[in-house]
This record gives C-alpha cells, sequence and structure tokens, in this order.
C-alpha cells in the first residue's frame, strides 16, 4: 500500500499536497500515483500487445482482473511499427496521413492501482504517450423469460477508464521520416449494428512482418 496513504473504515483518504509531492518524487512517471492509490484498482483500456495472448501481457497478467470487451466511444488513428518481435501498436488522436478514425476493439481490466508505475514507466508516459480518461462501450447480453417465453437482449454499458494515447508531438514526426517503418492497423466492421467500424490490433497483424 503506498505509504502516504492512510486507512479508515475501508476507505481511502484524498492525499493532500505534501502526499503528492512525495509521490510525485517517487514516481515521477506516475505523477498521479497518490490519487490513483485512492482505490485498490483502476480499470484500464488495453489495446495493443499488452493484450491477453501477446507478448506483454505478463505486464498486467498477475496484477488485474479481466472485465470483457470494449470499444472506445471517442474515435483514433491507430497505427503499428513493424519491428520483427519488438512489434508494437499505438492511437494517436489525429494522423499527419489520410488515416481514418474510428473506434478501438480491445480488453478492459481492473489493474491494480500501485501496478500503474511500472505500466508508466513501460509506456514512457508523458514523452511517448498520455495516460488519459477516456469512455469506453461495454456491450452485454442478457437472457430471460417474459409471459414463458424467453428472450435475449444486449445492452451498451459506457465505462470510464485509463488509456495509454499517444502523444502526437512525439510520433508524428517519426511516422513522417521513418513511414516504411509504419502501417495502419485494420479496421473490422461489426456484425453489431449499434457499433461502428473499428481498429482491431489481431494476432495476425502482430505476426505479420
Amino acid at each position: 500500500m503506498w505509504p502516504f496513504s492512510t486507512k479508515r473504515k475501508e476507505a481511502y483518504t484524498v492525499p493532500d499536497g505534501w502526499e503528492l509531492q512525495q509521490a510525485f518524487d517517487f514516481a515521477p512517471n506516475t505523477p498521479d500515483i497518490a490519487i490513483l492509490q485512492t482505490r485498490k484498482t483502476q480499470l484500464l483500456f488495453v489495446y495493443d500487445e499488452m493484450k491477453k495472448g501477446f507478448p506483454e501481457f505478463g505486464m498486467i497478467e498477475e496484477h488485474a482482473i479481466p472485465l470483457g470487451v470494449v470499444f472506445t466511444k471517442a474515435d483514433f488513428s491507430m497505427f503499428k511499427r513493424k519491428i520483427a518481435k519488438e512489434t508494437y501498436a499505438f492511437a494517436l488522436d489525429d494522423s499527419p496521413f489520410k488515416v481514418p478514425k474510428t473506434s478501438i476493439k480491445g480488453e478492459l481490466h481492473a489493474v491494480q492501482s500501485m501496478r500503474f508505475i511500472e505500466l508508466d514507466t513501460f509506456m514512457e508516459n508523458g514523452v511517448k504517450f498520455e495516460r488519459r480518461r477516456v469512455s469506453v462501450i461495454l456491450p452485454y447480453y442478457y437472457v430471460g423469460k417474459r409471459n414463458g417465453v424467453p428472450y435475449k437482449g444486449q445492452w451498451m454499458q459506457e465505462v470510464r477508464c485509463h488509456m495509454y494515447v499517444g502523444i502526437q508531438s512525439y510520433w508524428e514526426p517519426k511516422l513522417d521520416e521513418d513511414f516504411f517503418l509504419f502501417d495502419r492497423v485494420k479496421t473490422y466492421t461489426p456484425r453489431n449494428p449499434d457499433l461502428k467500424e473499428y481498429y482491431y490490433f489481431s494476432k495476425n497483424e502482430y505476426n505479420e512482418r
């Protein structure tokens, strides 16, 4: 547990200014760690090589609970950098090229708050990526009976969570100078009419060199 927080009746207190400064000194890539740690877990949207079955899943595997497949409410452009076993994907708010902006499909995880120190360091939060709060759509089905007749329906739940978005000023020059090392991630048309076209970084695409 973060040493500067106190526990009272199973709830965590909001840190004061001194605690925030101590937290920043301890974890420079995670300046909001003292605030994150007021809860045991934080929701994280994972859409890149940290998804289950991908090489970097170990970053969260033992520190998170999977909650399902979700789609971003906001639109992004999505790219991948092709470097053999170091291939990775990232999202941008805008694109220097004519790459469409649309939703991204990924996974929602409840991640231990303290784990964000390692995640922010790995992702170079504040340098290459910005961890921000976004809204994602969680589709889920329900079944029941009405007047003895079985029925099935679907709800679309909006959830707020953290997401790593590429910092425009860092990635744009690289996309421009080393464009042959990058490619856009493929988009898919959903069967669900309530969802729009989405980017999805699949295992097959990851393995394409």
